[in-house]
């Protein structure tokens, strides 16, 4: 198959590497977070666990967004469909982990990469100052590798989302930055290596709530439904 640019392979790149991480079969039929239903030994019993269903089903969504980013022709439109899918799972994660009561000290620290993706997401959500630049050009990592500013051009990369889009401390920096500028340059990570990212940072995830009985047995109260097929199997019958 050939490509029209770098930039292309790089969303297929990130497919393929999505389909060996985050399935567990050959066959791509069963998502790697269906390990949640073994995590709650619901796998050989009449109750149900939503968790892994609900994972499951936005793997399988993301699965057929992800076949089509290649075929977008504007870099921006591939880029923030990406990391807006990505963000799905980082904020369904967050949601269990506070609701675990993970210290956030803890979320920050070994899920690098979903805190990566919930920086860039800001940006695309609250653009602040970025909205008054004029006709910033966008690539994504994977075409241009490491740049630098020069003169009065500002690079928009992985730093400086960190830097001015994790809170609202710098906006007035940020602004003085890009408010009528003409030289604007946005880099956004490598899909292929945030895809990487995200996997490990899935399996971390996944191994959070396996290996923590106190964990399991909170969220079972909440997600476990005990005869939920025997339940199904009598409305079916009706």
């Amino acid at each position: 198959m050939e490509y029209a640019s770098e930039r292309l392979k790089a969303f297929d790149d990130a497919h393929t590497l999505f389909k060996q991480r985050l399935y567990r079969d050959d066959g791509h039929l069963e998502p790697m977070l269906c390990k949640l239903h073994e995590a709650f030994g619901t796998n050989s019993s009449t109750s149900h666990n939503c968790l892994g269903c609900n994972f499951a089903d936005i793997t399988i969504a993301f699965d057929s967004v992800l076949g089509s980013l290649r075929s977008l022709s504007d870099t921006f439109a591939s880029c923030s469909t990406y990391i807006f899918w990505l963000y799905l799972y980082v904020e369904r994660y967050d949601q269990i982990m506070v609701f675990l009561s993970v210290p956030e000290s803890y979320r920050a620290r070994p899920f690098k990469g979903l805190q990566r993706i919930r920086r860039w997401a800001n940006f695309i959500k609250h653009p602040k100052a970025f909205l008054f630049s004029h006709h910033p050009s966008v690539y994504h990592f994977g075409e241009t590798g490491e740049l630098t500013s020069e003169g009065d051009s500002v690079i928009i990369s992985d730093a400086f989302v960190q830097e001015f889009y994790a809170g609202k401390e710098h906006n007035s920096k940020l602004a003085k930055m890009l408010s009528n500028k003409t030289d604007v340059t946005v880099i956004f990570p490598d899909p292929l290596e945030l895809m990487q990212q995200f996997a490990d940072d899935s399996d971390q995830f996944i191994q959070l709530i396996q290996n923590n009985e106190v964990y399991r047995e909170e969220l079972g109260k909440v997600t476990t439904v005990e005869g939920y097929y025997e339940a199904y199997e009598v409305k079916q019958e009706v």
